[in-house]
């Protein structure tokens, strides 16, 4: 499986045969790749619910007419019927980006929690938000922010982001049962499998 990773307001990642992982690049960045790439988008697959994971993903669900497959858990906020909100205090919002900052919607055709969808292992991680999953395939593991990079190296997502830190700590630790070669994390550059096990023992080591 060849990857791409197409920056926005988080990483999208579009595989060679017509997954896109995560909405926070603009159907244009994702349609450039695709056509270069004799891409078919088949589905759209969301890791959680925040506005940067879903930014443009009505847009590009209209420009490929792809599948949006989802956390069950949070089909409400994704679909609109409930207003998805970020851990973050109102105060480090400026007023003229809380415009900006709303994702759009769509309805959801495949709800996924955990188990097996089209060759991925759907992996739950609650803690970011309640619903975070992760899509692993091939030792290639698609985390979400479950996990992101930051200098190089592994890290959980900021706190004033995420809704149960310490559920957090606890979800990532299931990944110590897979097989992961590489991570491609929704913020920050790609991470090498090998260096999970020892993020994984400090945090640990912090309970």
């Amino acid at each position: 499986m060849k990857v791409w990773r197409v920056k926005g307001m988080s990483n999208s990642y579009i595989t060679d045969d017509g997954f896109v992982i995560d909405a926070g690049a603009d159907q244009s960045s994702i349609l450039k790749v695709a056509y270069e790439n004799s891409i078919s988008v088949k589905y759209i697959m969301l890791t959680h619910s925040h506005v940067d994971h879903v930014k443009y993903l009505r847009s590009i669900k209209d420009t490929f007419g792809c599948r949006v497959v989802a956390p069950e858990l949070e089909i409400t906020s994704i679909e609109g019927r409930k207003e998805g909100k970020m851990k973050v205090k109102e105060s480090l919002i400026p007023s003229i980006a809380r415009t900006i900052m709303k994702g759009q919607t769509a309805k959801v055709d495949v709800a996924v929690s955990e188990g097996e969808f089209e060759g991925f292992t759907v992996i739950h991680l609650p803690g970011h938000t309640p619903g975070s999953i992760a899509y692993l395939r091939d030792g290639v593991l698609f985390s979400g922010d479950a996990l992101i990079e930051k200098s190089g190296e592994l890290s959980l997502p900021p706190s004033v982001f995420t809704v149960n830190m310490d559920q957090a700590r606890a979800s990532v630790m299931k990944l110590e049962r897979y097989k992961i070669k590489e991570i491609y994390p929704g913020h920050g550059n790609q991470v090498e499998g090998e260096k999970l096990p020892e993020f994984l023992e400090t945090i640990r080591e912090k309970k």
